[in-house]
Order: C-alpha cells, then sequence, then structure tokens
C-alpha cells in the first residue's frame, strides 16, 4: 500500500478563477503542439493555483463510482454499485461492490491510520496500518495505493510555496510542467510532476491533465501516475473549482492500472454525524485482520499461492479476480 492542463491571457485567467470555470464537464483531448512561443509561467502562479484549488475544495464524494482495475494489460474486474468519500486533510473512503458478491473492496484512511479490505475468492484479507508506521519505511505491499496519493489527483492536496520548484513548457504536449524534488513519506527521494494544459480551449479541457511521481535515482522510471481524463467545474464559494470525473491511476512498476468513472458529486457537503462513521476504521467480521506494521506481505507467484511458513509471512491472492 505505497502506499489523481493556455497560452498568454487565457492562461492566466484560469490562475484567476476567470469564465473559461463555468463549462460543466470538461475531458482531456489529445494535446496539439504549440508551433508559436509558449508565454512564462512561474512556479508560484501555478502552486498557488492548486493550493486556491484545494483551498475551497474541502470535501468531495460520489454516489456512483465505477472501477475497472487491469493488470498487465488485461482486464481483470470491474466493481459497479461504489462509493467514493473524502475530506481534507486526510479522511477517505472507497467503498467497492459487485451486482452479485457485494461489497468487494473497502479503502479508507483518517489521520491516523488507513486500511484495505479485499474479498478475493478464497481469502478475505484486511489490512491496516498506522500513518506513523507506515511513514518509518518498514511497511511492505504490493500495489503501491498510498491514500495520500488520491487527495493529490481530487485536487484537495496542500504544496508548499517555499518548496524548490521548476517549471518547463513543453510545446509538443501542450503543456506546462511543474517539477518538485521532494520524499515520499517512506523517505523515498522522489520527483513529482503536475502536467497543466496549456491551452484550456475555453474551459473544455481540465486544468490539470496529470501528476506522475518518478524515483528520484532513476527520472526515467515513473512510480504512480494519476491522468485526470474529465472534470467537471463547480462554483463556489463566489469562484469556481474543478473535481475529476474520470482518473486513471496507474502503477506501471506493478502492472496495475485503475480507471474510476466517478459521478453524483457532493462538494463540500456536511457529513454531520456520518463522518465518524465513513472515516473510521470499521469492523468487518469474518476477515482476516494483517497489521501491515507487524508482518510481511509476500507476492505469490500466482495468484492462489499458499502462505509460507513463517506465520508472520502472508501471500497475497488477488484483489479483483
Amino acid at each position: 500500500m505505497r502506499f489523481a492542463r493556455l497560452t498568454g491571457v487565457v492562461m492566466l485567467a484560469a490562475f484567476t478563477g476567470c469564465a473559461w470555470m463555468k463549462d460543466s464537464r470538461v475531458e482531456s483531448k489529445p494535446a496539439v503542439p504549440i508551433n508559436g512561443p509558449m508565454a512564462e509561467r512561474s512556479s508560484a502562479e501555478l502552486v498557488s493555483y492548486l493550493n486556491r484549488q484545494a483551498g475551497i475544495l474541502r470535501s468531495v464524494s460520489y454516489d456512483d463510482v465505477r472501477a475497472v482495475a487491469s493488470e498487465g494489460g488485461k482486464e481483470i474486474g470491474t466493481l459497479n454499485d461504489s462509493s467514493l468519500y473524502s475530506a481534507q486533510p486526510r479522511n477517505f473512503r472507497l467503498i467497492g461492490a459487485h451486482a452479485l458478491a457485494g461489497t468487494m473492496i473497502d479503502i479508507g484512511s483518517n489521520d491516523r491510520e488507513f486500511w484495505m479490505y479485499a474479498k478475493p475468492i478464497g481469502r478475505d484479507n484486511y489490512f491496516y496500518c498506522s500513518h506513523d508506521a507506515f511513514a518509518k519505511g518498514d511497511v511492505k505491499f504490493p500495489i503501491p495505493f498510498d491514500t495520500d496519493w488520491v487527495m493529490q489527483a481530487l485536487g484537495m492536496a496542500t504544496y508548499d510555496p517555499n518548496d524548490a520548484y521548476e517549471v518547463k513548457p513543453n510545446k509538443d504536449q501542450a503543456a506546462y510542467v511543474l517539477y518538485q524534488q521532494t520524499k515520499t513519506r517512506t523517505g523515498l527521494p522522489v520527483v513529482k510532476t503536475t502536467v497543466f494544459n496549456a491551452d484550456f480551449e475555453g474551459g473544455k479541457k481540465p486544468a490539470v491533465r496529470k501528476h506522475v511521481v518518478f524515483d528520484a535515482r532513476d527520472p526515467s522510471r515513473p512510480i504512480a501516475s494519476a491522468e485526470i481524463v474529465a472534470a467537471k467545474t463547480i462554483p463556489l464559494n463566489g469562484g469556481y473549482v474543478q473535481i475529476p470525473t474520470e482518473v486513471i491511476l496507474d502503477w506501471p512498476q506493478q502492472q496495475f492500472r485503475m480507471t474510476m468513472k466517478l459521478g453524483k458529486e457532493h462538494v463540500n457537503e456536511d457529513l454531520g454525524e456520518r463522518q465518524a462513521q465513513l472515516f473510521n476504521k470499521p469492523t468487518i467480521r469474518g476477515t482476516n485482520p494483517i497489521d501491515l506494521a507487524r508482518y510481511q506481505i509476500v507476492v505469490p507467484s500466482s495468484a492462489r499461492g499458499q502462505a509460507p511458513a513463517d506465520r508472520r509471512s502472508y501471500r497475497l491472492p488477488s484483489l479483483w479476480k
């Protein structure tokens, strides 16, 4: 569990919350290379836009979520009738269901811990870990589903304006790329990139096209990416905010990809008493609870491998088959 895209005046208008945001659903389209010069954009402008979005978007939930997972380029499962809930700073919940099998996956996080429940054939695994233990770097998990990463893809992450950033225009991709050298919560040196569309086409594209995390020791080696395929602009607090409506989460090294279509959204909804219910680790009867801080997860050579003799190690069957 290592754990979400203008030139000239149009670009500037985007960062100041102007009329382009009044369009509703916007989709990413293939980039058209820019032949002429691109306007210069500073890292402060781009970071300010990200933080302004995060400052407005305190919570977002989706009542209609469809998730499709693929491994090695092959589709391995689809979850319908699913829901996603998130609230700053670290509250997250994804409940995935299958029409016949019921709840298949429950991924969540709060300010203390995170958890993942999967209902594969033959075993019910319920993984959990405190954020403090995760930050020590001793926790191993085959799919780096970090809930902090998902919060970033949703546009709810705050960026330190005092960090060192670099902006590079990319004419071929019609984009501005924001680079940040940082470390993961486990101390791994990484380069985070945020790709902004250089031409929003009057609001017909997401402002942010993609987030990618690279291993700083090998910048050609992406660890994870979140592509914003489609987004929706919503008037809020006298301004406008963009929320994703389709996201592709990709972990190239694990050859694992998840496409999520997000609908029936609620922005800055007062969850009231539901907040405690949604963002506290649930009790799931009949499951095999595994504290990731205490046990080593062993990725099997086959999806139905047998557990090794060491009772502190577990082989992990597929979450989706």
